[in-house]
């Protein structure tokens, strides 16, 4: 099974969601790489990570010392697999120029059965905790009839890039957006 979506999420936002993530026995791994003998810190939040992708791991199907043995060694450098069994990749949302707030995603593909209750899970979550988003134009006079697909907004986010004082959702080069 193969999931994706897009999100826009700030640091508030994030909260909320590592809250639930911790709730479900998911742990956060940042996957910036690694010296081959250096270990593995779960984060305390999304908003620790050092890079934009993020890899969240089920501790309940893949253990920590488990998923510390997966990687490619490159150069003397561990790179973990943010995609598997147990595990989903997250990429950040990302502020452009200082009021665009550029969407983020979530990816999850598993072939096991809990996996896949994992991840149906965390979809589910987002899909409850969020507002859908519409295609907008800079001046707000013109707001698409209907949502994009497989794209959202948390809450404080929606309130912060509203259209007003410019700051707006962003999922590509000019094409603007807006939560409702």
């Amino acid at each position: 099974m193969k999931r994706k979506c897009y999100f826009f999420a700030n640091d508030n936002d994030y909260n909320m969601f590592t809250s639930f993530l911790k709730e479900v026995t998911t742990i956060l791994i940042d996957t910036k790489p690694l010296l081959i003998n250096e270990s593995i810190n779960p984060l305390k939040n999304i908003s620790e990570a050092q890079s934009i992708q993020l890899c969240l791991l089920n501790t309940n199907i893949v253990s920590l010392p488990e998923y510390s043995k997966e990687y490619n060694n490159i150069q003397g450098y561990a790179h973990f697999h943010p995609i598997g069994k147990g595990r989903m990749q997250l990429l950040r949302s990302t502020v452009e120029k200082g009021k665009f707030l550029k969407n983020g995603q979530l990816y999850g593909f598993s072939e096991d059965e809990d996996s896949e209750a994992w991840i149906k899970e965390v979809f589910s979550w987002i899909k409850r905790h969020s507002k859908k988003v519409y295609r907008t134009t800079l001046n707000r006079n013109t707001v698409s009839e209907h949502p994009e697909a497989n794209y959202y907004c948390f809450p404080s986010a929606s309130e912060e890039f509203n259209g007003e004082e410019g700051k707006f959702l962003t999922i590509a080069n000019d094409v603007y957006c807006m939560a409702k």
